[in-house]
This record gives C-alpha cells, sequence and structure tokens, in this order.
C-alpha cells in the first residue's frame, strides 16, 4: 500500500478541526496539533494516510474499532473525543504537551527503578480497565506512553493497531509478544508481556532478545522488581499475571524503593512546567536597559535552566567562543527596552491588558480547565517572570469554564444505579429523573436522556427519562353481543390477548359474546389475557 507523504497543515477537517503543526509522523500518518473550532480547545488530530481512504474493508474495520477506542473513559488512557472518515480516516484525541516515553528515553538514556514502577503501575491501571471491557492495546511501546505537561501518564491508540495493522505481512514492533510473532492467537497477556519489555528497556536501555528460552531480569539491577518482570516476561501468555495483579506485584516492590524523581517531560508549547520564580519586587515594572553583555548573561541563564547535565556545557563554550569574536567585531553596545512578564493567572483580561499598557502585543486564546473560573486568564506564553523585549507578543489564555465532557452512549437500558456510575465516570453527574411510559423499555430502566446536547461541562447535571412500562391498556365496551372474532379483534388491536371459553346459553346464539372478564373498562398491563366466554347456543334436548 502506497503512503502518502502530503502535510495537511492549515487543512480544517470535518468543519471543524484546524490543523495546526505536525506532532510526529507514523507508519499510518500523521498527528497534527488542532483547534477545535467549535469547543475552542486544543487536541490532537491524527490523519491516516491517503491511501486508507481507498480500502473499503479496513474502513470498515477502522469505524469499529474507532467506536470502541471512543467508548474508553479511563485517566491512564487518552480520551477519543471523535473521528470520521468522510475525506480522509481522523480521529480526535485530547492533547497532551508532555511528550512520549520513548522522548524521556532518548532524553535520559534509561529511567530509575522507582520511575519505572510509577511507568508500570499507570499503564497496568490502564490495561486492566481495557482489557475488563475486552480491548486490546496490541501495539504498547514507549511511542504509545503519552505525558501531559503536568506528568500525567496515558496509553494511547487502543484497538487502532488491529485496525490499521496492514498486511499479515507487516513488520511487527520490537515490542510484539511471542504469540504475536508466532501468529497464534493474542489476548491480553501479549499486552503485559509488551509492557514488561517497556519496563526493561527503560531501566537497561536495551530490549532483550528472546529465543524461545524465558528471559530473565538480572536481579543485581532489577532488585526488587525482578519477579515481577520475569513472570510478565515468560513466553506462555497462561503463566504472566494478569493487568490487575501486575499493578499489585509493582506496588508491592516499590516498598523496597527510594521515592522516584519527577519524570523529565516537556512542553509541546515550550512552557516550563516549573512554577517561576517570584520576580524581585523593587523596580518592578520598569523597563531594564539591556546591553550587549547583559543580553549574552540572560541567555547563559536562559541556557542553564533549560539544558540538562553535561550537554549545557558544551553549548556555552560554543556561545562563549561566539562571544569572544563579537566583542572584537564590535564596540558598541545596543539597548533595549525590556521588562518582565507580569503575573497574570486569575485576572479578567481587562485588568491585564491595563496592566501591560501597550507595552507588548497581546493575543487572547480561548480554552478549558476543570476548576477554572470562566473569563479569568489560566496562563500566559511567555509564562510570568521572563523577559520580554517591547513589542514582542504574549499570548493569553482565558478559560471558558471546565472542560466539555461527552455525555456516554449507551444509558438506555441501564438500571439507575448503572446509569449514574457510567456517568460519574464521564465526570457528569445525574440529574432529574421522569417517569415516562415506554412501549419496549421494562419498568425502572433508563429510556432517554431530556439534554438537548450531546456534551456538557464537567460536573454538569444529566437529567433521564426513566421508563413506568408500557401504558395501561383499557379493556373494550359494547363487545357483548358481538361475534367472537369481532371481539378478539378489538381486544388483540388494544394490546392485550385473548382466551376463549365457550358455554351454552339458553338465548344467546352460538358464537356470539356473552361477558368478558375482566369486565370492560378494566386497566390491564399490556399482553395480559381477558378472557372472553362465547355462547354455545342453547343445549341441545335429548
Amino acid at each position: 500500500m502506497s503512503i502518502s507523504s502530503q502535510s495537511h497543515a492549515g487543512k480544517v477537517i470535518n468543519g471543524r478541526y484546524r490543523l495546526i503543526t505536525p506532532l510526529g509522523t507514523g507508519s499510518k500518518g500523521q498527528v497534527y496539533l488542532a483547534d477545535d473550532i467549535r469547543q475552542r480547545r486544543q487536541v490532537a488530530v491524527k490523519v491516516f494516510h491517503d491511501a486508507y481512504a481507498n480500502d473499503h474493508e479496513l474502513l470498515e474495520h477502522f469505524r469499529g474499532q474507532a467506536q470502541v477506542a471512543s467508548s474508553l473513559n479511563h485517566p491512564n488512557i487518552v480520551t477519543v473525543h471523535d473521528w470520521g472518515d468522510s475525506e480522509i480516516p481522523f480521529l480526535v484525541s485530547e492533547y497532551l504537551g508532555g511528550g512520549t516515553l520513548r522522548g524521556v528515553l532518548m532524553r535520559e538514556s534509561s529511567l530509575t527503578l522507582s520511575q519505572a514502577v510509577v511507568v508500570g503501575i499507570e499503564i497496568s491501571e490502564g490495561l486492566n480497565y481495557a482489557h475488563n471491557r475486552g480491548i486490546i492495546q496490541r501495539e504498547l511501546k514507549p511511542e504509545k506512553i503519552i505525558f501531559d505537561v503536568e506528568g500525567r501518564l496515558k496509553l494511547a491508540d487502543f484497538g487502532l493497531a488491529q485496525t490499521l495493522s496492514g498486511s499479515p505481512a507487516a513488520e511487527l514492533s520490537k515490542y510484539a509478544s511471542p504469540e504475536q510473532i508466532e501468529k497464534k492467537s493474542v489476548g491480553t497477556g501479549s499486552d503485559i508481556y509488551s509492557l514488561a519489555l517497556v519496563l526493561y528497556e527503560a531501566v537497561t536501555g536495551e530490549i532483550p532478545v528472546g529465543d524461545g528460552t524465558p528471559i530473565v531480569p538480572p536481579k543485581e539491577i532489577f532488585g526488587s522488581l525482578t519477579p515481577a518482570i520475569t513472570q510478565a516476561l515468560s513466553h506462555e501468555p497462561s503463566s504472566r499475571p494478569d493487568a490487575e495483579s501486575l499493578r499489585d506485584m509493582l506496588v508491592a516492590a516499590s516498598k523496597d524503593l527510594s521515592r522516584p524523581d519527577s519524570l523529565p517531560i516537556e512542553s509541546g508549547l515550550d512552557v516550563s512546567v516549573v512554577t517561576p520564580a517570584t520576580p524581585d519586587p523593587t523596580g518592578a515594572g520598569e523597563p531594564i536597559p539591556l546591553t550587549f553583555f547583559n543580553r549574552i548573561k540572560g541567555i547563559f541563564r536562559y541556557v542553564t535552566s533549560r539544558l540538562k547535565r553535561w550537554s549545557w556545557l558544551l553549548l556555552m563554550v560554543a556561545i562563549t567562543a561566539g562571544i569572544i569574536s563579537l566583542v572584537y567585531a564590535t564596540n558598541e553596545e545596543e539597548i533595549i527596552n525590556v521588562q518582565e512578564v507580569p503575573e497574570a493567572i486569575g485576572l479578567i483580561p481587562e485588568t491585564f491588558i491595563a496592566q501591560v499598557n501597550n507595552f507588548w502585543e497581546l493575543e487572547e486564546a480561548l480554552t478549558r480547565e476543570d476548576g477554572s473560573i470562566a473569563g479569568t486568564i489560566l496562563k500566559t506564553i511567555p509564562p510570568s517572570g521572563e523577559l520580554l523585549e517591547e513589542g514582542e507578543t504574549i499570548t493569553y489564555f482565558v478559560s471558558q469554564g471546565p472542560e466539555i465532557r461527552d455525555i456516554p452512549l449507551g444509558l438506555v437500558g441501564l438500571t439507575i444505579q448503572e446509569a449514574e456510575a457510567s456517568l460519574l465516570g464521564a465526570q457528569l453527574t445525574l440529574g432529574v429523573t421522569t417517569q415516562q411510559p415506554d412501549e419496549e423499555i421494562a419498568a425502572g430502566l433508563v429510556a432517554g436522556v431530556i439534554n438537548p446536547i450531546p456534551e456538557l461541562p464537567t460536573g454538569s447535571p444529566v437529567d433521564l427519562i426513566i421508563s413506568s412500562g408500557p401504558e395501561l391498556r383499557t379493556i373494550p365496551d359494547g363487545l357483548e353481543g358481538n361475534s367472537y372474532e369481532d371481539a378478539e379483534t378489538a381486544i388483540v388491536l388494544e394490546g392485550l390477548k385473548v382466551r376463549k371459553q365457550e358455554m351454552h346459553h339458553p338465548s344467546i346464539a352460538e358464537g356470539i359474546v356473552i361477558s368478558l372478564s375482566p369486565p370492560p373498562g378494566e386497566k390491564l398491563q399490556r399482553d395480559s389475557f381477558v378472557d372472553v366466554i362465547v355462547s354455545l347456543g342453547p343445549e341441545p334436548v335429548s
């Protein structure tokens, strides 16, 4: 299957998602940072390669798996907001700006045992939730483990590895389980094996190569983690722990380990996730004359605050060499007005604009965040405390209130308790319940949702219609004295059933209705029986 490398940056998908810039490219497509125009929030949109749009069988499979992925709602699984295939197949998920575990390993080369345990526990939690619903990830690897800017960890692409895996001869991931390599039936144990390989690589920097013999992690490296990793790497799936048991084993192992350091995540918007230092109150807000040497000093401070370990020393050597050449090249000093970006979090835009007083250009962006107050500023880019030249641009993000949550599908037919649990899982609450008759839904079960829109802010109540069962049926009047056939037709049309009883009557002709039990006008549940007593005529004379 030929793969198109066409860039879709700037395109609007489904009349709603404006693609801004690629975040990454894979064998199946590109992931873009995008604006959700309708909800005014940033999302990640995975656009699959053009070749997939012409494969009808693959598209049908994609639709089913996308529905499965969008049904998952767990703190350690990336939330899928939307999907479609009208133009090209695409999948919309929440945007996490902290990078992937692969990025962490590329920067740090390895994790400590404590850090690896944290990753393992959180991924096990997500896998346990999915596995209990019969869903397998199938392609678990560091690239699928994503962080938000606060360091929370989530697992991406549930179900889609199977959908878009290409031909049977497609190259397997190096994290594939033995049963995947041997093309056997794949179950939940395959994800456990892949997770163990990820943790092994995260600690040692390399992936063990299985040749059919058991993989035994070196105890001198893995310490208390050894039993959990060893069992998870069993060749036979039945010998591996399930996700819940693996999580418990990792929790038990963590008791012998030191407190983990925070993982060195990155920010997709190049915004430091560390709280900025409080600016010196003396001279706050006053323009700072920035000479050539002061600017060089600022560059050093910027570099040392963002680069880790020994790598910043090499960069500083290069910068120093540049400084020396610039000093000999010019004797003039450039004076530029700069100020520290003021603190804006919690302010309304009007107050912040008044503080800036035309010193910088301002751009407003709208966003949502749980726990925030609508109309207040949540953050700025650059953040407060950073030096910024006059005339540069500050983007301030104004809250529109809590994030928007999708009302769960599949509420109809649930009990009130089950529906309330589903709503709480979607970070919504149960609102007013209204009883209404329903011909199809049994009494006491959810018959529908009153809310006219499918999305609500976090914590919003959702009003439900509760079935009181089918409406009561009334036995028709005026059937006595008519033929049995006419009476039967009238009763059945009311949604009731007929039970015929015959008896002799001295004055009523054969086939004519004598009486009904219960009598006419009585109200019964749908499908209840009505006894219709029919005359056999006068008794024969012997």
